[in-house]
């Protein structure tokens, strides 16, 4: 159940460093921060952060996710310090309502990278993305061809289906990231783990942004 003890606050100072300029507030949701922003504000901060050049981690949360949250405190962390945390969910939108923390409306993971791939289509900005299932590659990379969206898209790949990477994999993934050039990259392979590889391997992967996106987005 939603606590309506929750108020609109700032991003926790200790990480205010790690976010850009003219960050936007935060409303708490059963301990997760959510960024108080529409789909078109997030598009903005993106592009901020890939001209920016410093890596970023963006966080599209619902309530699964939030669920999760409370009884992994890692991963309540590696929330806290994400560059920003949209709310994929009606349901994180309107619980926000009912306790004071309004949200401007949900930011939906599939027009979020729709909107992503036009942005870096416009911009000769590089895409990549990577699932665990090849098929999930195949058919992003397919619904982008015949599309002024299909030059946005440099790479893909599907790693091996496990509870964790081992080291060699990293390395070969952080090595294929780097011959692509790629600006933004999609992970999807179920929350928290694309979270938490992202968050991991974060320092490693030389590209501007980073977004971990549930499977099924």
């Amino acid at each position: 159940m939603f606590r309506p003890d929750s108020q609109v606050r700032e991003p926790n100072t200790s990480f205010v460093e790690k976010r850009s300029k003219g960050a936007s507030r935060r409303v708490p949701i059963l301990g997760i921060e959510f960024d108080q922003i529409s789909q078109h504000e997030s598009l903005l901060a993106i592009e901020r952060f890939i001209a920016e050049r410093t890596p970023r981690q963006i966080c599209l949360a619902n309530a699964y996710t939030v669920a999760l949250a409370q009884n992994d405190p890692n991963f309540r962390q590696l929330l806290r310090q994400a560059a920003l945390v949209l709310a994929d969910g009606m349901s994180i939108v309107w619980g926000g309502r009912w306790i004071g923390a309004a949200l401007p409306g949900r930011v939906a993971g599939p027009d979020l990278m729709e909107a992503l791939c036009r942005l870096a289509s416009e911009t000769a900005t590089g895409c990549s993305s990577w699932a665990p299932a090849r098929r999930l590659c195949i058919n992003f990379r397919e619904s982008c061809f015949g599309s002024a969206l299909a030059y946005s898209i440099v790479g893909s790949y599907s790693p091996p289906v496990c509870d964790k990477l081992n080291e060699n994999e990293n390395l070969s993934i952080l090595e294929m990231l780097e011959s692509v050039h790629s600006d933004i990259l999609f992970v999807g392979m179920s929350c928290p783990k694309q979270e938490k590889w992202i968050a991991e391997n974060l320092h490693r992967i030389k590209i501007s942004r980073r977004a971990g996106r549930r499977s099924g987005l």
